[in-house]
């Protein structure tokens, strides 16, 4: 495993602008970017999965504004 293509909760949470507790709690919302848990507890991000959660949400935000914009449903 490469450690340079994981993340920690802060590194994760400083890439995709939010707290690291914003991400702490998406995670036992089963929200948020997908993670691995080790066996000793520590969580890591694989950054290309954080990369890909924040291209959904760009294209889910741009199709909820869209719909507001025109009065169509997303």
């Amino acid at each position: 495993m490469c450690m340079a293509e994981y993340w920690t909760t802060a590194e994760a949470a400083e890439f995709a602008h939010h707290a690291p507790g914003t991400l702490e709690y998406w995670r036992g919302q089963g929200k948020g970017p997908q993670f691995v848990k080790l066996p000793s507890g520590r969580v890591l991000y694989r950054a290309a999965d954080v990369v890909a959660w924040m291209e959904g949400e760009v294209q889910h935000f741009a199709a909820h504004e869209l719909a507001a914009w025109t009065g169509a449903a997303a």
